[in-house]
């Protein structure tokens, strides 16, 4: 399968990162083997050691990272248990160095499945810093729905995907962060589980309201979940991302009048957007709408919505990306090209995303069967970029099909 691009939409006075969806070339390549979730970061880790003749508890931690990001938490919870240990050893100079390792300790004893003794290490880890959220293993949740970091000046309200401090009940926080994880696990109806575990403990806990919000929407209990995060947004009205996933589940019922009113207030929380006018913000609203239609793979209301922020204001390259990737997942292979077209004519000499783009023109000439065009266009790229994998498998692709 062609990889997701990566694509950052510049012009609204910040970042607005989205990823768009691959190219409809993976339609005809075998699909991957997904990988499972894994509760930690990955990417920074360099390669593993071999041998590590001493265990020190940074080294202890690190070997879990690398047997937790291998699939293996039985071999991470020994080595994390270690780290826990040595760190506690050293006393409060290494306060902040336990309360890490314990939290991973958890999330490996939950990816093993034994969430009793994972439910434990939660607890042991957040009565030892209840202001646990601002350390850096929860920065991953400090990002707004538009992907701006939370600071003080940047956003109103509350932006966290999830809490920064424990509540009263340290058992409730605990049970939060088991089903915050159960979440990303995928493990949807033990996430409900324990989020109701959660709100039992603490009734006003919105933030637990709005994660069983999200696990109830993947289980497709729609009025369940909109039920909940109408709840998480009486208790906390400034809730940043209660309005955004109840925007989502509302334009995903095709809803769309309070699907506007909910993602605008997500636009009005980002100071930075302050200075733009009215039919700049109203773009940007019906700009993630199209984005939700394009994942859900109704590309004509993606367009559609599409098409409303395009004449509200004009789009940058990125607009055009993925309206050119939209329309070859609708088979509308001409107006592909002509998008693509768009962004190159935007995008600078030497942005990355002109790959993209040329590519996806390609693409277009494939699925109309317009044969010397594509292989020309496949041409010029390869000229360009001799190592793009996935020119060289549509190319491939061109050349196993009868003519």
């Amino acid at each position: 399968m062609l990889r997701s691009i990566k694509i950052s939409l510049v012009g609204w006075g910040l970042w607005l990162g989205m990823t768009a969806p691959g190219p409809s070339i993976a339609q005809a390549m075998p699909p991957e083997t997904p990988k499972p979730p894994v509760l930690i970061s990955c990417d920074p880790l360099p390669s593993e050691p071999s041998t590590i003749k001493t265990q020190s508890p940074d080294q202890a931690e690190l070997l879990g990272d690398y047997r937790l990001c291998a699939n293996d938490p039985t071999a991470a919870i020994g080595f994390y248990q270690t780290a826990v240990a040595g760190y506690q050893a050293l006393g409060e100079d290494a306060a902040s160095q336990t309360t890490i390792a314990t939290f991973k300790l958890a999330r490996a004893l939950l990816t093993a499945d034994r969430p009793t003794e994972a439910l434990t290490a939660y607890r042991e880890a957040i009565a030892r810093d209840p202001g646990y959220g601002f350390l850096p293993l929860f920065l991953e949740r400090q990002v707004s729905p538009l992907g701006e970091p939370v600071t003080d000046f940047g956003l109103r309200g509350d932006a966290n995907a999830g809490p920064l401090r424990a509540e009263s009940s340290i058992e409730a926080s605990a049970y939060f962060e088991m089903a915050y994880d159960l979440n990303r696990l995928q493990s949807w109806h033990d996430a409900v589980k324990a989020y109701r575990m959660a709100i039992l403990l603490e009734p006003r806990f919105a933030h637990a309201h709005l994660g069983l919000g999200v696990a109830l929407q993947k289980m497709m209990d729609y009025d369940a979940a909109q039920a909940s995060y109408q709840t998480a947004l009486q208790l906390s009205p400034d809730l940043v991302w209660g309005h955004y996933h109840l925007g989502r589940l509302l334009a995903n019922r095709y809803r769309l009048e309070p699907a506007v009113a909910e993602l605008r207030k997500v636009v009005d929380a980002h100071t930075g957007l302050d200075t733009l006018g009215e039919p700049n913000k109203q773009a940007i609203v019906y700009d993630i709408i199209g984005d939700i239609y394009q994942t859900q793979g109704d590309s004509p209301s993606a367009d559609q919505a599409y098409q409303r922020a395009l004449a509200l204001a004009p789009q940058g390259p990125a607009f055009y990306l993925k309206l050119g990737q939209n329309y070859l997942a609708w088979g509308q292979h001409q107006r592909a090209i002509d998008s693509f077209r768009q962004a190159l004519a935007q995008l600078p000499a030497d942005a990355a995303e002109r790959e993209t783009a040329e590519l996806g023109i390609a693409e277009g000439f494939v699925w109309s069967g317009r044969w010397p065009e594509a292989i020309a266009q496949l041409e010029s790229v390869l000229k360009r970029w001799p190592n793009s994998a996935d020119a060289q498998k549509l190319r491939e692709y061109v050349n196993s099909r009868p003519r």
